[in-house]
């Protein structure tokens, strides 16, 4: 699956698996800008990333992208977290492999690699976070990304 999502600005971000089986992320500037492309995790280090892709946008514009790591399917580690950590959202910075941050999200169970993986992000009062919901073992499961 890709996902898309429109911020503030009219900057629009895509996530998606490459066709060399990257997660990938795009950006561009209102609806007739030209796509800036950069791979954010490679095959030939990272496994076959980018599958079940999921984007939200915090507070500040920053995107999270969320996905699973096809080469670690039927393990708890199988689901991932990007985030961009640039301090300026724009789309030079957006198009910077350096910007962005991975990390593995711990789970309970082996990630369902059929379902969907979805992220929204989480706003009342102090309270600032992604939250993310996946199915495993039949049961739908959240996790939360605690900074």
């Amino acid at each position: 699956y890709n996902s898309l999502v429109v911020g503030t600005g009219d900057i629009i971000h895509i996530a998606y698996q490459d066709a060399n089986q990257n997660l990938a992320y795009s950006v561009l500037v209102g609806a007739t800008d030209s796509l800036s492309d950069v791979t954010l995790e490679q095959r030939a280090t990272d496994g076959i990333t980018g599958v079940n892709t999921s984007i939200c946008l915090d507070n500040n514009n920053k995107p999270y992208i969320v996905y699973q790591n096809f080469s670690e399917l039927n393990l708890p580690k199988a689901l991932h977290l990007a985030r961009f950590t640039g301090t300026t959202v724009n789309k030079t910075n957006l198009s910077t492999a350096t910007n962005w941050e991975y990390m593995s999200i711990p789970s309970p169970v082996a990630v369902n690699p059929s379902q969907r993986i979805i992220i929204k992000w989480y706003s009342s009062g102090e309270t600032q976070i992604p939250v993310i919901a996946y199915k495993g073992n039949n049961y739908i499961y959240l996790a939360r990304f605690i900074q």
